[in-house]
């Protein structure tokens, strides 16, 4: 059963560990026994953003501690798991295109509502689910 839904802060304060006090606080409320937090997606995308532009971290060290994030607490949390398995990979292997173009793309697939209509070239040569409109 959900209990409660978390905002992007505490994923980047349980992540980033600032203060230390923080995030053993974060760790500790995440991690109680019959707890389930809702992650949703629009908070991951708000994250990555974070992470990127204020802690100045590659998209790698993004990935890398999402998921590890994510996997440490699998048990507490209910996510998108399309995310660490497919759109974050995908997401560090194409470094033109945005975390939030990547996740449309994939939306639009497993939606089977593709392609994507887009103006935007670099995700249509880029994405599969893309196609541009000409």
């Amino acid at each position: 059963m959900l209990s409660d839904s978390l905002d992007a802060n505490i994923i980047i304060h349980g992540i980033v560990g600032s203060p230390s006090c923080q995030r053993e606080k974060i760790w500790k409320f995440l991690s109680t026994a019959g707890t389930t937090h809702r992650v949703f997606d629009l908070a991951v995308s708000e994250v990555v953003y974070v992470l990127d532009t204020f802690y100045e971290q590659t998209r790698r060290e993004i990935a890398e501690n999402l998921t590890l994030f994510f996997e440490q607490l699998e048990e507490y949390l209910d996510y998108n798991h399309t995310i660490t398995k497919m759109i974050l990979p995908f997401w560090v292997e194409h470094p033109s295109l945005s975390f939030n173009d990547c996740c449309l793309g994939f939306y639009a697939e497993f939606e089977n509502v593709e392609p994507i209509i887009t103006l935007d070239k670099k995700l249509a040569s880029q994405h599969p689910s893309a196609k541009l409109l000409i």
